[in-house]
């Protein structure tokens, strides 16, 4: 099914976890492909595939390890594989005694919670699900409930234009809190108290609030309580979409079986008519209703039938010399980063430009190498000049879509801001840089900078 404004994205979790489902869940966001793994109804694994999102970065960007402890993994992992011996991150790390198991298994199953969240700042994306146990069977587990991982995605990438989305359609219909729903999302006490004050109220009433919720913030919380049927209408809900109409014969008929429950047979077409399968999203759908519907579900019944006479989906590490090459672009990053802290930026160049190279299809690194060579030998022409500017742009652009929280992709176009003259803008970008990344010094000293210019005047 195709997506368009993320409503529907969080409406098919919300499904998922309602009704105990399992499968395997594929979030097509150009560039990007996500793939989440669900057991009875909880999140319990999820893979992007991208460097740039691994264990180690997280721990690194959360101050659990530092730069030389991060780079002594990485020469460690890069020993074994030259060894014929595949080691993990995580292994490594604990066999330094860097991290105890436990705090690896830790950051292992908050990692899945953050490749969740990061799926809500796409707007257009495609989605099919796969109910085959295989996929389970291939991944380790992390169980984590679906409502509050809903809550945390809104909170950190929906603005009051997508939140008005899905709230305006309810503004002259009367809340009703749902006590127990409510409690499943894991709310602080104040917006608890938010909650339960304008229970029986307007919807446009607590869209306006009392002052005690920021009103992005109330948004947000407002937009995830609809989504999550936390709260309920005391007038029936708008028509639902083209997308869940698809999903209404499989949900009135059958649901969807668990992992290590049988699977229908492909010619019983109501079960089967749940959602499109990993392999094969099917094309955008027309807005219908009854037999038009059903026939999209048949269609994609038809889909999923095919898809499980394939070999089943086979998880594996990389190829020993693919692991290598992977291990040596980012040692060479690590090493680079180190020399940008210091602003040796010759230096860092070289070892950038190193790893872009081993890893060409990694955005973020060839962002990181062209900023260094900008910064070591800027380019003294206008033409020159104006060619690398918008070479970093479009840099900085692909890695903030690929992850609106690439802090390096704002820190970029911020400094781009400031070559331009537009000093709000730049103290906008470089306080997105510093909520990301809060050892970005260079960030720091320019949002001071330029807070003390605006502010005279």
């Amino acid at each position: 099914m195709k997506e368009k404004d993320g409503g529907g994205f969080v409406r098919t979790l919300v499904a998922i976890a309602d009704g105990g489902h399992s499968g395997l869940l594929e979030v097509r966001a150009q560039p990007v492909t996500t793939l989440l793994y669900f057991a009875a109804g909880r999140l319990v694994f999820a893979e992007e595939g991208t460097l740039g999102e691994t264990l180690g970065r997280i721990l690194l960007r959360e101050g659990k390890l530092t730069p030389p402890q991060y780079s002594a993994i990485i020469d460690r992992m890069t020993a074994a594989i030259f060894e014929s011996e595949q080691m993990r991150f995580g292994e490594a790390a604990v066999a330094l005694g860097f991290l105890s198991p436990q705090e690896v298994n830790d950051a292992l199953g908050h990692q899945v919670q953050r490749k969740l969240a990061g799926c809500f700042q796409y707007q257009q994306f495609e989605l099919g699900f796969d109910r085959s146990p295989e996929p389970l069977r291939a991944v380790a587990h992390f169980p984590c409930a679906v409502p509050p991982l809903v809550r945390e995605g809104i909170a950190r990438h929906w603005g009051p234009d997508r939140c008005s989305v899905v709230l305006e359609p309810h503004r002259a219909e009367t809340l009703r809190v749902d006590a127990a729903r409510v409690g499943e999302l894991g709310l602080p006490a104040t917006s608890s108290r938010f909650v339960r004050q304008f229970d029986g109220q307007t919807l446009a009433r607590a869209m306006e609030g009392d002052g005690t919720l920021d009103e992005v913030v109330r948004l947000q919380l407002l937009t995830a309580l609809v989504l999550t049927r936390s709260v309920v209408f005391d007038r029936a809900a708008p028509e639902p979409s083209s997308e869940e109409r698809a999903l209404e014969p499989e949900r009135e008929a059958a649901p969807l079986p668990r992992s290590g429950q049988p699977v229908p047979e492909p010619d019983a077409p109501e079960p089967a008519a749940s959602e499109p399968t990993a392999s094969e999203p099917p094309a955008p759908e027309p807005a219908a209703t009854g037999a038009s519907a059903r026939s999209a579900a048949q269609l994609l019944a038809q889909r999923l039938a095919a898809r499980r006479k394939e070999p089943p989906r086979r998880r594996s590490a990389p190829p020993p010399d693919l692991q290598k090459q992977r291990l040596l672009a980012e040692r060479s990053f690590a090493e680079g980063l180190r020399d940008v802290r210091y602003e040796a930026w010759a230096a860092a160049a070289k070892k950038l430009r190193k790893a872009a190279e081993l890893e060409p299809d990694l955005v973020e690194y060839e962002l990181y190498a062209a900023w260094a060579e900008w910064r070591a030998d800027p380019p003294s022409d206008e033409k020159g000049i104006e060619r690398a500017r918008a070479h970093l742009w479009d840099l900085a652009e692909g890695a903030l879509k690929r992850n609106r929280e690439n802090a390096f992709g704002w820190h970029v176009r911020a400094q781009l801001a400031v070559l331009e003259g537009d000093e709000e803008r730049a103290l906008k970008r470089f306080r997105s840089a510093l909520r990301l990344d809060p050892e970005d010094r260079e960030a720091e000293r320019w949002v001071r900078l330029l807070a003390g210019r605006l502010k005279k005047k």
